[in-house]
């Protein structure tokens, strides 16, 4: 298995990285999933040191950025998928992506909850803005720039399968 320090200089904007997540809550989801968390890379340049690795996520209270090595130690096994997104797209996501957090809307606990229950019985979540869990953020964002065709939000265990892409698990 990769380290994240074998894989950090690799990571690109536009990643996803996959999570089994060890919480009461990961546990839950992964009852009808395999994954229970998926956010995106974003390479975040600083001035006089190395470029930040960070993760924009939909999780509790809103979407926010977060260092990607410490939500690997939140959040348990990690996987990446290489989006292979080119640089126009790199520019374009990031700035989607930026505009969510700048949103600042509230996560909405009662969606995921009726998520949740639409899995259990298989039905399909349509994919809007009040969307406002993981995976429906990254697909979302993926259906901006092109990369996928989505009109229903997808759930983590969909994100490769859209992306056509396999994953490659890594620790830290």
């Amino acid at each position: 298995m990769l380290t994240y320090d074998e894989i950090r200089p690799t990571l690109r904007t536009g990643d996803i990285v996959l999570f089994k997540g060890k919480h009461f809550r990961d546990k839950f989801l992964r009852l009808f999933c395999e994954y229970s968390h998926v956010s995106m890379i974003i390479i975040m340049p600083f001035d006089g040191c190395v470029n930040r690795v960070c993760t924009i996520e939909e999780q509790y209270p809103r979407a926010k950025f977060a260092a990607l090595s410490v939500e690997l130690t939140k959040h348990g096994e990690a996987f990446l998928i290489r989006s292979s997104l080119g640089t126009e797209q790199q520019e374009k996501i990031s700035a989607y992506l930026f505009d969510k957090v700048a949103e600042a809307h509230p996560y909405d606990v009662l969606g995921l909850i009726q998520t949740g229950y639409k899995m259990m019985f298989g039905q399909k979540i349509k994919l809007n803005k009040k969307s406002a869990y993981c995976s429906a953020l990254i697909g979302a964002a993926l259906n901006h720039v092109g990369r996928i065709k989505i009109t229903e939000a997808p759930l983590p265990d969909d994100i490769p399968k859209l992306l056509g892409r396999s994953v490659v698990p890594f620790s830290l």
